[in-house]
């Protein structure tokens, strides 16, 4: 009975954080054109996605169903950070902007702006790191994370990542002092100290881009990177990509958990133990014509949600599912 119950602890340490398939293809009935990068949990549980393509905030609850679809008017949220159960900061990507909201607590169909602060970027993903707001931004050419105040928005002058050359970075996760990193065109997640910003850890493959790669480069809506080499546009075969352990193809979620960090790239979500790096899962996506790749994750204590896009049609080049997981 002692081995036994030796083993079964030894099982449930290995297993931990785990992920078991609950529900997939979760969305709107009347959103079914839902259009999104990231997924956000909610203060409460559940998960928020603000909907590009809709100009709204879909929220859903731990089962999956839709909560509310509060309205963003005219503007296009990319990322939220809550600093309550109604109170949220939202990052509109066209007109590069940082917005605090108050959703209406009565119906939770409207958001009410609070404060407009404007971006000197494309704002990515927002988080919130215990005093401060962290704020994933890109000038078109490398990706930095820029330290803002929680309550006014106000840039605090200090800048994560920059050294790092960081490229398309999609989408952050803060646990403690660390922020890690989807570093989605150079193969790898990064985990910074969110205080200086030094280097922490350091997932993928590794390698540096070839001499002859200029800065910009374009995406072809099918998730892959168009580079311009020698000055001439072209696809290139990224040998930092990779399929195995601990490798990634184009890494764009990240979420962490009870001593785990999260990761999903084009067909995969990778459950490593956290700081170690070790793949404890790997759960894989069937290819078909019709995916183009997983997006961004979170997790919520209990579950992991992830985004998934498809084609959809010439005038929308993709649409997004949802994808729930129990965590062990």
């Amino acid at each position: 009975a002692a081995v036994a119950r030796a083993w079964a602890l030894v099982l449930r340490r290995r297993s931990k954080g785990m992920l078991r398939c609950y529900r997939a293809a979760i969305y709107s009935s009347n959103l079914s054109d839902m259009v999104s990068d990231h997924v956000y949990s909610l203060p409460a549980g559940g998960a928020v996605v603000p909907d590009y393509n809709n100009s709204c905030l879909s929220a859903f609850s731990p089962r999956g169903e839709q909560l509310f679809s509060a309205s963003c008017h005219t503007s296009t949220a990319v990322a939220v950070a809550f600093l309550s159960n109604d109170l949220l900061w939202v990052a509109h990507l066209d007109s590069c902007q940082l917005q605090k909201h108050l959703i209406r607590p009565e119906n939770r169909a409207e958001s009410i702006e609070l404060i407009a602060r404007d971006c000197q970027d494309y704002p990515l993903d927002i988080a919130v790191a215990g005093e401060k707001l962290l704020l994933l931004r890109d000038d078109g050419i490398y990706t930095a994370v820029e330290v803002l105040d929680l309550e006014t928005g106000d840039g605090r002058g200090l800048m994560l990542g920059g050294s790092l050359q960081m490229r398309s970075a999609e989408s952050m996760a803060v646990q403690g002092d660390v922020v890690a990193i989807a570093d989605m065109h150079n193969q790898r997640v990064v985990c910074l100290n969110n205080h200086d910003g030094s280097l922490v850890h350091e997932f993928g493959k590794g390698g540096n881009l070839p001499a002859a790669f200029d800065a910009e480069f374009e995406d072809d809506f099918d998730g892959d990177p168009i580079w311009v080499i020698d000055g001439l546009k072209r696809t290139w075969l990224d040998t930092r990509a990779g399929d195995g352990p601990g490798e990634f193809d184009t890494p764009r979620g990240v979420a962490f958990g009870t001593d785990r960090l999260y990761v999903s790239d084009r067909t995969r979500i990778q459950v490593l133990r956290f700081p170690e790096g070790e793949v404890v899962q790997a759960i894989t996506y069937s290819v078909t014509p019709d995916l183009i790749g997983l997006a961004v994750l979170c997790t919520d204590g209990d579950r992991l949600w992830c985004l998934v896009q498809t084609k959809q049609s010439p005038s929308h080049p993709f649409k997004s599912n949802l994808d729930m997981y129990q965590l062990v």
